[in-house]
């Protein structure tokens, strides 16, 4: 741990708070220059490497930072070690070379990058960076992918330094942060989502959270081995996306919605086209042959126009990162009932299945027109306690999986899969009626025989589950698979052509079994 010694500068705006080693228990985890510490009062902290500072140095730092920045210009980008070294020598300061890199790196931080917090936006185990007010009783707070939400040292001291830092990771919008506009929401150059308010709409002084999302894609290996959801609930989503489904996947704020969603899209072949509409750029797509727009309210453009514009883009799948109102519920659904390409994709915020289609019931979506929808898949987040009682850690599961079927002029809801608490598992609570009647069309076959000739098909998605494979490995030995079943026995031609049927008929009322002639 470095020197505990508590240090300020007012002129970086930032305070590391001492942690004396007498107060620390345990060390929990180590990695990415920073650690994961228990306290002896039970609580448990994020410890960053930042550097501890003494006034002196603070204002020292502080000095060669502004000196830095204004060497800086339009095409001029000093060489931060170069500078530091050459600024210390002028002034004739000693220093051993450990002190200069870490005020190489804090120059570095402060003229380029998001300064304190730029060891913070390195670390890919936290998802949400949080700020609420300045001075010592708001430290910056992390939420950890593991151990949830932990307190840092680090304290801003300086309304005015975070507001600067704040426009500053801002720079790619137009807007800023300021009294006569408050409240700000920004896309940072590394894709992660920014919200900042200040008084009066921030009660307690500046507020900042950064949501940041994975840089590499997660796919369906990860989630089983997280225990997301379970190999057998995969393959039947193979199977509901393999016959151009209609999927929405609901869930609870920072449930993994978009995660899962975009494993969804894993199983979609690399040949189709994808067009995504989101208001952040979250999903971490593998397609090349992808369209990626966001709404932009600024010129006037909602999620609900791009939505009516992907009409004309001639997508094979639309996915729409989030449904909020009614409006792009209305649109979306639209899409839906035109047979959009070969099945739609979206997210929305519900508790359950059915809370999803009474919320989009009650945006004016009728009951009839709720069919068109084919799998709801649920993904909430939880506390789980331990033994006695006490806070555990959290979880994110999928907790239910069922299709939408139409019946006398209404829907219904089939379980498919549903979680058990007892065994943290998610289990197989029904069979598939919808999904499966369409695998036997578009195989041309019965339901039995329908069934059969997945067989393979699971023990190979199976067996790459089982692996442990990345994203992108996963995506590259599903889809060469598939395309070797073209080759061989595998009806993948009747699939496709199957589809068609699938897209024309979607929202036809029929009994389970009861196939057109």
């Amino acid at each position: 741990m470095p020197n505990e010694a508590e240090c300020e500068d007012r002129e970086l705006g930032w305070i590391r708070l001492p942690v004396p080693a007498e107060r620390v228990a345990k060390r929990v985890a180590h990695a990415n220059a920073a650690e994961v510490v228990e306290l002896r009062s039970g609580e448990r902290m994020y410890l960053p490497d930042v550097p501890a500072l003494s006034r002196e140095e603070g204002a020292f730092v502080a000095e060669l930072v502004h000196a830095f920045q204004s060497q800086a210009g339009p095409g001029v980008v000093p060489n931060p070690y170069a500078f530091v070294k050459a600024y210390c020598a002028e002034r004739l300061v000693l220093a051993d070379d450990a002190q200069k890199k870490y005020w190489v790196r804090l120059v570095d931080d402060h003229a380029h990058n998001a300064g304190v917090l730029s060891g913070l936006l390195d670390d890919p185990a936290l998802e949400e960076i949080a700020v609420a007010g300045t001075g010592r009783l708001c430290p910056v707070r992390v939420f950890h992918r593991e151990f949830g939400w932990l307190s840092t040292p680090l304290c801003f001291d300086s309304s005015k330094s975070l507001v600067n830092l704040i426009n500053r990771l801002a720079r790619l919008q137009p807007e800023r942060l300021t009294l006569q506009s408050p409240r700000l929401n920004a896309r940072l150059p590394n894709g992660d989502r920014l919200h900042a308010a200040l008084s009066p709409v921030a009660v307690d002084g500046v507020s900042l959270t950064i949501r940041r999302f994975s840089k590499t894609p997660i796919g369906f290996p990860q989630l089983v081995k997280w225990n997301t959801l379970s190999s057998e609930a995969v393959s039947f989503l193979a199977r509901a996306m393999r016959v151009d489904s209609n999927v929405a996947v609901v869930g609870n704020t920072g449930s993994g919605k978009t995660t899962t969603l975009g494993a969804l899209l894993h199983l979609v072949p690399p040949s189709e086209r994808l067009v995504l509409l989101e208001e952040t750029p979250e999903v971490r797509l593998l397609h090349a042959h992808a369209v990626r727009l966001v709404p932009t309210p600024a010129a006037g453009i909602c999620l609900q126009d791009l939505v009516g514009d992907s009409l004309r883009m001639r997508p094979d799948r639309l996915v729409v990162g989030e449904i909020r109102y009614a409006a792009e519920a209305t649109a979306f659904v639209d899409t839906l009932l035109a047979g959009q390409g070969k099945g739609s994709v979206c997210t929305f915020h519900a508790q359950s299945a059915r809370e999803a289609l009474q919320r989009l019931a009650r945006m004016g979506i009728s009951e009839m027109d709720l069919g068109a929808l084919d799998v709801i898949v649920v993904q909430r987040r939880w506390n789980r306690l331990n033994p006695d009682a006490s806070m555990g850690s959290e979880i994110r599961r999928v907790t239910e999986i069922c299709e939408v079927l139409i019946e006398n002029n209404g829907y219904s809801l089939n379980p498919v899969f549903a979680f058990d608490p007892l065994f943290d598992r998610l289990i197989k609570v029904g069979e598939s009626q919808k999904i499966d009647e369409r695998f036997a069309v578009a195989l041309g076959t019965g339901f039995s025989e329908a069934g059969d000739a997945w067989i393979e098909r699971e023990r190979f998605l199976l067996s790459l589950l089982g692996r442990g494979l990345g994203a992108q490995a996963f995506f590259d030995e599903w889809h060469a698979g598939v395309e070797a079943d073209r080759a061989g026995e595998t009806p993948d031609e009747k699939i496709v052509a199957g589809s068609e049927w699938n897209n024309a008929n979607r929202g036809e009322t029929r009994k389970h079994g009861e196939f057109p002639k």
